[in-house]
């Protein structure tokens, strides 16, 4: 006959196992209930800033090494020139690149020693270079394409730039491969090139959008 509840001898073994069961169900139920929040936790995303040249950094490249994401480099009036103000890479950053003089007072001269801006990082178009004069950039007679700034495989703005007698052997003044990048407002005066087509512009595998540009 199977152990009846008014026999504590027989019956004993079967509660003890039962309240095991019992008790574990609980333990769990109660681990989700009870534990610790386990929602995530997100970084903290630093408010953006704003870098000054030459005010805190000494030159451009300076400032753009030292700028995160979502910063503004705001450059003062006045001709740069100079290693450090040349070949700019923003290494895929998404900064806002401004004079605060506007392109008449604000000149980026490469003395035909190179160009002012070669970005290659997947830069989108919340990436701004604004309001300066791009002179005398120059890749050579057979230095490559894209005298004043050269855009691989990104799509920043451009805006209210002038692009002021730039050499390459194409693409004088800017050169895109696989990019996409946006000019507005934009001059392009005086450039050349020494070998092929696109005096102000050469664009490659890609597409660029122009409004109201010179």
């Amino acid at each position: 006959m199977p152990a009846s509840l008014d026999s504590p001898q027989r019956a004993l073994p079967w509660m003890r196992g039962s309240m095991r069961a019992v008790g574990g169900l609980m333990l769990v139920v109660c681990g989700l209930c009870c534990g610790e929040d386990d929602s995530p936790v997100y970084p903290e995303i630093p408010a953006p800033r704003v870098l000054s040249v030459p005010g805190e950094y000494a030159n451009l490249a300076l400032a753009i090494e030292a700028a995160r994401s979502r910063d503004t480099v705001v450059v003062a009036p006045g001709t740069y020139t100079g290693p450090g103000n040349r070949a700019l890479d923003f290494e895929g950053k998404e900064i806002g690149f401004r004079s605060a003089g506007g392109p008449a007072a604000t000149i980026l001269d490469c003395e035909g020693m190179g160009r002012a801006f070669h970005l290659r990082s997947g830069e989108s178009r919340a990436t701004v270079i604004e309001g300066f004069q791009i002179r005398r950039g120059s890749t050579g007679e057979d230095g490559g394409p894209g005298g004043g700034a050269r855009f691989d495989v990104c799509s920043p703005t451009v805006r209210d730039c002038w692009f002021v007698s730039c050499s390459a052997q194409y693409g004088g003044a800017v050169f895109c491969d696989g990019a996409a990048p946006r000019f507005e407002r934009c001059e392009f005066r005086g450039n050349r090139t020494t070998e092929l087509d696109g005096g102000a512009l050469y664009v490659n595998r890609g597409h660029a959008e122009l409004a109201d540009c010179l």
